[in-house]
């Protein structure tokens, strides 16, 4: 299993119908800033927090958003 934090984020804003602009607001941040979070594949463990916090989910519960498995060549 690998985890992309990008991913997490994405999924549970799809989720509740949230949107990136919405994801600035609460984060108060820029959209670009909003955007940049929801592109990098990693993030701190204190946004994650925040990021999970935020869903009303448990740490666990926002990591397994962005949990995938890759792929073998």
């Amino acid at each position: 299993m690998e985890f992309n934090a990008g991913r997490a984020a994405k999924v549970a804003m799809a989720q509740r119908g949230k949107s990136r602009a919405w994801l600035a607001e609460q984060l108060n941040v820029s959209p670009q800033r909003a955007s940049g979070i929801l592109n990098n594949e990693t993030a701190s463990m204190a946004t994650m927090v925040q990021m999970a916090d935020l869903f009303g989910l448990s740490l666990s519960e926002y990591i397994a958003l962005g949990e995938f498995e890759a792929v073998k060549e």
